[in-house]
């Protein structure tokens, strides 16, 4: 491929990376005569060429500096590939890892304000990211942000997951609706945006201590922990943001990168020290109009103008068009505001020449504090220039207060927190000198908070009084009235003694103890012992005794068949996964098997080669199916 020739343009010079689904070259373009990226799409993923290549066409109409340009596109001896912009510098995922902690607020904003105006731009051209992570976002010399890579998740959406270190990585940034395979739009990329700011503020992806499949499960019931229990540096205003966007329901998200964009702005404003931008309508208000004190006409008057409109009714009907039009004042059709930040419902209607009016503030399950919840005029109406227009704002989400939760059971504190609109979290257990055992120690919410409804409150449960802990002397070696008395004063008692020959230990002396020495053992811990006998007298003339035989060594895997049928609940696309943990329950780092099936095809059956001694859970888009135990 090095040094290969191109369309008659491209000389391949080097490769400069390589991921699950494309090798990308260094190449120079001898017409522009300039270096350019050539991304040739692997053969495994040989699926939709024709409409990989039309996406290419249409992401080479964006134009944006955040964006990595897209030049062209071909198909050349059946191979795809894709020519564009290159940039010489790390990924944003690379730049990450090589700091030694996360970037300060500020910097972080910035970077989120021009993906956010990159992403913006390509929504507002009808082009969705649907892969937007680190991994391909990059870095020029500047430090300035550029992303790439659209359209790929497009269109290997449907193909079929496979253990690979690229997809894996995306599962961690994927919004809930795309792992589940429904509907995608903007607000996907709000919310892989979100998780974006989130890596940079904590230096850790949502649920890092879980592997991609299950942290893609979480995703999908839980959300994403708080930035500020990892940063606490970081401001509630960033924090906010940052959940707001990577909210499950994608109707509790931002209703369009431009609005999740100008709260970014606002807030790099305030971290710089500026006035946040108002909103204000600049609209003048409308004159009060008094009415003029009334009149009685006289009669004369009265009748003078009803005989001077009559002479001139017919004069008057030619001129009523032109006076009519004259006296016409200019129309605007209404914007809709609703679902946008008020301050920015402002600027759209004072842009349209009308004066907007908050007439009232109510609690909203859909929209965040300071949203629009609904307006006056349907969108379009004609209004007259410097119309009011009446708008209802969001306070939010109805707050409830957090109950003490103290000295409760587990059960009693679930019940209670439903009775308040809440919901039990995580429930860790520690030991207490003071609570009694399974009571609640300790609440992450205290007592009175006001928080939104459903909001997961987490506990922690007395295992009670923590036991003593005994250190187990060595014995060994020791005579056994000495070794006796070691253990009575370490307050371990000898549960049985047995007795064996031995050539190197004298005869009362501990050959072996059951506990291991310095051990710490809970308070009733007992010990067996191993006494010698002295040697054992020689036989006269022992008879040789013949070598153990061999045993053959059991093989340690074995095949099991998984089978799945679709019911009238599975999603017509399901994600199927297969997960491995041993006897201790413990769960390995990657699944044994994950793929999309179609519920169109049937049945699923498949025979896998699996570990012995192991049990392998099906998972069916994150519901627990069948458990297989490998014997």
């Amino acid at each position: 491929m090095i040094d290969s020739v191109l369309q008659d343009r491209y000389r391949i010079l080097k490769e400069v990376g390589n991921g699950g689904m494309a090798t990308v070259y260094l190449a120079y373009c001898s017409q522009l005569r300039r270096n350019v990226a050539i991304k040739k799409l692997k053969d495994k993923e040989n699926v939709r060429s024709e409409a990989l290549l039309d996406e290419a066409s249409a992401i080479a109409q964006l134009n944006h500096k955040n964006i990595v340009q897209v030049y062209d596109s071909f198909e050349e001896n059946g191979q795809r590939y894709i020519v564009m912009e290159y940039v010489e510098g790390p990924t944003l995922k690379e730049f990450l890892r090589s700091l030694p902690q996360p970037l300060k607020e500020k910097e972080i904003v910035a970077i989120g304000i021009k993906l956010a105006s990159a992403l913006q731009h390509a929504h507002s051209n009808g082009v969705i990211h649907r892969d937007v992570k680190p991994d391909n976002i990059m870095l020029t010399s500047e430090y300035e942000p550029k992303l790439t890579d659209f359209g790929i998740a497009k269109v290997t959406s449907d193909a079929t997951l496979v253990k690979n270190e690229e997809v894996m990585g995306s599962l961690r940034y994927a919004a809930p609706e795309q792992l589940k395979g429904v509907h995608m739009d903007a607000r996907s990329d709000i919310f892989s945006l979100g998780v974006v700011l989130y890596e940079l503020a904590t230096g850790e992806v949502p649920f890092s201590q879980d592997s991609p499949i299950t942290a893609a499960f979480r995703k999908l019931k839980e959300p994403i922990r708080p930035i500020r229990d990892k940063n606490p540096a970081i401001s509630s205003r960033l924090e906010q943001i940052v959940q707001r966007a990577t909210s499950i329901e994608p109707m509790k998200r931002y209703a369009s990168m431009l609005a999740m964009r100008r709260e970014l702005e606002n807030l790099y404003k305030v971290l710089m020290g500026e006035k946040p931008v108002s909103y204000r309508s600049q609209v003048p208000p409308r004159p009060v109009i008094v009415p003029d004190e009334e009149r009685k006409p006289t009669s004369v008057v009265f009748y003078v103008i009803l005989g001077v409109l009559l002479a001139s009714i017919t004069a008057l009907a030619i001129f009523i068009p032109k006076f009519q039009e004259r006296m016409a004042q200019p129309q605007t059709p209404a914007p809709y505001v609703v679902g946008m930040p008020y301050q920015d419902a402002m600027v759209v209607l004072n842009d349209s020449k009308l004066e907007a009016v908050i007439i009232q503030a109510r609690f909203s399950d859909e929209y965040a504090k300071g949203y629009v919840l609904d307006q006056s005029v349907a969108k379009d109406t004609p209004l007259r220039v410097g119309s009011r227009v009446e708008l209802i704002v969001s306070k939010g989400y109805e707050m409830v207060e957090v109950p003490s939760l103290l000295l409760l059971t587990k059960q009693q504190a679930e019940s209670l927190l439903l009775d308040h609109s809440l919901t039990l979290g995580e429930v860790g257990e520690e030991y207490d000198p003071e609570v009694p055992q399974d009571r609640v120690i300790s609440q992450s919410v205290e007592e009175g908070v006001s928080v939104s409804p459903d909001t997961k409150v987490n506990i922690v449960i007395s295992k009670g009084k923590e036991p003593v802990k005994l250190v187990v002397p060595d014995v060994v070696g020791k005579e056994i009235t000495e070794a006796t008395q070691l253990l009575n004063e370490a307050n371990i008692p000898i549960r049985g003694i047995n007795h064996e020959h031995s050539d190197t230990v004298p005869e009362l002396h501990i050959i072996r103890q059951s506990l291991p020495p310095t051990q710490e053992v809970p308070d009733g811990s007992g010990i067996y012992l191993v006494v010698s006998r002295g040697k054992e007298a020689t036989p006269e003339e022992p008879e040789p005794e013949k070598p153990p035989e061999e045993e053959p060594t059991p093989p340690t895997t074995t095949n099991i068949t998984f089978t799945f049928s679709p019911t009238e609940e599975t999603n017509d696309s399901y994600y199927l996964a297969i997960l491995a943990f041993d006897k201790d329950g413990n769960e390995a780092t990657d699944p044994t098997y994950a793929r999309n099936h179609e519920k169109s095809a049937g049945d699923v059956s498949f025979t896998l080669e699996v570990l012995k001694g192991f049990t392998y859970r099906m998972y069916v888009d994150g519901v627990v199916i069948k458990d297989y135990a490998a014997p």
